[in-house]
């Protein structure tokens, strides 16, 4: 049995994405299980989608079997969950003076490098206050500058007018990221309260998979529509301008061989081969891994800098020689 899968990387305004899980965020597990304190929760499922796409590892280290839905996030936390979520690269720029003792201090450092935080102590901006709750409002400019939302006309929050953060909250508004805070009539924001950790698993799971046309992350094996003998199959992404991809792509082989599959799987006629737009991509060959079941060969690529339009990235694996299934992704940037 042989079997091909497609990961496809992506970083807003990152060179080199970080491998990704091929679960999409916001995919929940079946039944109830990833903790033992979310069970009932209106956001379990954003929560389980957390946890299967790793942004979130649970509250009580080492054995993380519970979340703790309904602790506020400190901003140290934010960090962490948003630099897990986008798969921004560490940095070696320190520029906070309070963060030094922190088990997030590399998350915050790589916030700040991305533009993403500026601070909390305006205009010095030396400090992060790790140790602090995120409000809501907080929260919308962290988000509206980790996704480039654009900015939108007043959605009609009667709490927000006075806020420094109006104009952030109201992209996020836009964007349905957030409905408000006093369903069903939604009509308030409550900006100062403070976000809990089972909120901030919906706020991400709408804002990283939900919502068009910010997608920062996908697998070339998400939303896919195959044809009936599955051999070719297509998909449709919306993604932020500036988007460098960085697409890794595999031949996974059951162990043990059978009968010839070593020598084929081997051979240079089995590859993964990409085109972008219609033309052949170069690819580095990263090595076969024969450590465990299944053995690996692993192709990457570098597709352009995403620009406005509509691009095509076909991905196609070769069993010696002989198209087994092929891949194509209509990607539309804004």
């Amino acid at each position: 049995m042989r079997r091909a899968v497609a990961i496809l990387v992506g970083a807003l305004t990152v060179l080199v994405g970080a491998v990704w899980s091929s679960t999409a965020v916001g995919s929940s597990t079946d039944g109830r299980g990833n903790f033992l304190d979310d069970d009932g929760s209106v956001h379990e499922s954003a929560i389980n989608g957390m946890a299967a796409s790793d942004i979130t590892r649970g509250c009580n280290p080492p054995d993380n079997t519970r979340y703790c839905p309904n602790e506020p996030v400190s901003r140290a936390q934010m960090a962490t969950f948003l630099v897990r979520a986008l798969g921004l690269p560490a940095t070696d720029e320190s520029g906070f003076r309070d963060t030094s003792g922190s088990v997030h201090a590399e998350a915050i450092d790589a916030l700040a490098s991305a533009g993403i935080t500026r601070g909390c102590n305006p205009p010095a901006n030396d400090r992060f206050c790790p140790a602090d709750s995120v409000t809501r409002a907080q929260m919308a400019s962290f988000l509206v500058r980790a996704l480039d939302l654009r900015s939108a006309e007043a959605h009609g929050f009667t709490d927000t007018e006075n806020s420094v953060h109006r104009q952030s909250i109201d992209a996020l508004a836009a964007a349905d990221i957030t409905r408000g805070c006093n369903p069903p009539d939604n009509t308030r924001f409550c900006p100062d309260q403070p976000v809990t950790r089972s909120q901030m698993a919906t706020f991400l799971v709408r804002a990283l998979e939900g919502v068009d046309p910010i997608v920062n992350r996908l697998s070339m094996r998400s939303g896919l529509r195959c044809s009936k003998d599955g051999l070719s199959c297509t998909g449709r992404v919306t993604l932020a301008a500036g988007v460098q991809l960085q697409v890794t792509e595999g031949w996974y082989q059951v162990l043990p061989y059978r009968a010839e599959e070593e020598e084929a799987f081997k051979a240079g006629s089995t590859e993964v081969s990409f085109a972008w737009n219609g033309s052949p991509l170069e690819r580095n060959y990263l090595g076969t891994s024969e450590g465990s079941s299944p053995a690996t060969r692993t192709w990457r690529t570098n597709p352009p800098t995403l620009t406005s339009g509509t691009h095509t990235l076909r991905a196609a694996w070769r069993w010696a020689g002989d198209v087994t299934q092929s891949v194509s992704y209509t990607i539309t940037v804004p």
